[in-house]
């Protein structure tokens, strides 16, 4: 009486439908090649020049000179802010989750 459809009847219809929303998004760019061009000879000029890569001359010097510990006061400092927002922020929710266990005080009238 009733006869069910297949559901594999047209599977190439999705597959082009999507092809033709992503030919019309990528249609019409200017210059399609551009940034494949681009980023192609962007590494091709640092591995050409890889002296600009190397680290700065503080990473090569001595590891007590005054520079380094300038550095290593300076990574700890900004670690020791990064440490301190997010104990800030999960003590907030600490104060959420504990004033939500709370039970409501009840509302008294005096009517």
């Amino acid at each position: 009486m009733f006869q069910a459809l297949p559901l594999n009847r047209h599977p190439a219809e999705c597959n082009s439908a999507i092809q033709q929303i992503a030919n019309l998004r990528y249609e019409n760019r200017p210059f399609p090649g551009f940034w494949r061009l681009l980023s192609l000879a962007t590494v091709i000029v640092m591995t050409i020049q890889p002296a600009s890569l190397l680290a700065c001359a503080a990473c090569y010097g001595a590891s007590d000179s005054p520079m380094a510990k300038g550095m290593n006061a300076g990574i700890f400092s900004l670690l020791g802010v990064v440490v301190v927002v997010l104990g800030s922020i999960g003590g907030f929710f600490i104060y959420l989750a504990k004033k939500s266990a709370d039970p409501a005080q009840p509302v008294i009238s005096n009517d």
